[in-house]
């Protein structure tokens, strides 16, 4: 079912989501449009529990070119506080983003700078194009980087090397990219989509409130002591084990049939 929103579309497939920012004539920089898309996105997915899994990418040669520089030209932008309430509504989006419950992979079809290197960051899993480029191009119009990548880079790639890219923004490929570590695989342009979706595709078959539980537990593991963690991880597995989910994994397991959920037979099936 294609879902159509104001600068971008949400196509539900098998299970699948494919949400593609559609403003290809401006590499998809992030206007009001697609800001009130995200937000009507995340309700509609959060309300359709037959999602088990989210894919990102653009329209055209570009995965998000960061914020539309023609926004930025006008007099309330340049009001310090109207300046900071819109980025931290854009910073709603990218949180509810990362702490959605099901898996995002995004799918970086071209240049993914500024805000879209932020946006591709928070992303679960990143595939990308041979063709893609990232840049925290912020330092190029003299502002500070927005949309988490103060908190993505550095937990990414190490302090050291996320001060150089803010401060330098200079223009890294895919390449050097999956060399730092942030990216999981490259692929042709033509199969990068594709890739994506059976990546995606994988997660119909795993239990969703393991996969919810384990992602948000993910997200708060750098940032409390490890007592705090094990209460999480005890209050995780006891919600789980009472799941019929698991009952059922056991028993399978149990009886040696084949279990549901097997990452290596499911990147097999399909190719």
């Amino acid at each position: 079912m294609l879902y159509e929103f104001r600068a971008s579309t949400l196509d539900v497939q098998n299970q699948v989501g494919v949400f593609t920012l559609n403003r290809p004539d401006v590499f998809n920089a992030i206007n009001p449009d697609i800001r009130d898309d995200f937000h009507d996105m995340m309700a509609l997915v959060r309300n359709n529990k037959s999602i088990s899994a989210l894919v990102l990418t653009g329209a055209g040669k570009g995965f998000c070119a960061g914020g539309d520089i023609a926004d930025m030209d006008n007099d309330d932008n340049r009001d310090p506080e109207f300046k900071r309430r819109k980025v931290l509504n854009l910073h709603l989006v990218i949180e509810n983003f990362y702490n959605l419950e099901i898996p995002v992979i995004g799918a970086i079809n071209g240049a993914a700078f500024g805000a879209g290197f932020s946006l591709a960051l928070s992303c679960d899993f990143v595939l990308a194009s041979n063709k893609a480029t990232f840049c925290a191009s912020f330092q190029r119009l003299g502002v500070v980087p927005d949309l988490g990548l103060f908190y993505f880079l550095p937990r990414l790639i190490g302090q050291r090397k996320a001060k150089e890219l803010m401060l330098t923004a200079r223009i890294i490929d895919a390449e050097e990219a999956y060399e730092l570590g942030f990216l999981h695989t490259i692929h042709p342009p033509e199969e990068l989509l594709e890739k994506a979706i059976h990546m995606a595709s994988h997660f119909a078959q795993a239990s969703r409130v393991a996969t919810g539980l384990t992602k948000n537990l993910v997200n708060q593991s750098l940032d409390l002591n490890y007592r705090a963690m094990a209460e999480l991880e005890a209050n995780g597995q006891a919600i789980c084990a009472a799941s019929p989910y698991h009952h059922q994994a056991v028993d399978r397991f149990l009886k040696k049939e084949p279990i549901a959920f097997d990452w290596e037979k499911l990147q097999k099936k399909g190719g």
